[in-house]
């Protein structure tokens, strides 16, 4: 039962533009979700596992008027949580605390 690490980034981006009312504004929002994180197990037997995780959750936005910035936002959230598996005959039970 040794401890082990496992690391990602959950990376997603999304660009919108305004809807027909508002087209000539040239109103452009530019979103970005990073979630780096690391996780160790760090318990396990055949019906029960116990992990640690932690990470940052980051949320970038930023909203043009055709070349004049309009909103920049940058949120940055840090988290930390221990995750619980048990598993039965009837499938598995998750406590998670993130």
């Amino acid at each position: 039962m040794g401890l082990m690490d496992k690391g990602g980034d959950g990376r997603r981006i999304f660009r919108s533009e305004a809807g027909e009312e508002y087209k000539q504004y040239d109103i452009v929002t530019t979103t970005k979700f990073y979630t780096p994180n690391v996780s160790w197990e760090l318990y396990q037997v055949p019906d029960a596992q116990v992990n640690l995780s932690s990470g940052v959750k980051i949320k970038d936005i930023r909203k043009k008027e055709g070349q004049q910035k309009i909103t920049d936002e940058n949120l940055r959230l840090p988290y930390a949580g221990l995750n619980i598996i048990k598993s039965d005959s009837m499938g598995k039970l998750l406590f998670l605390r993130n």
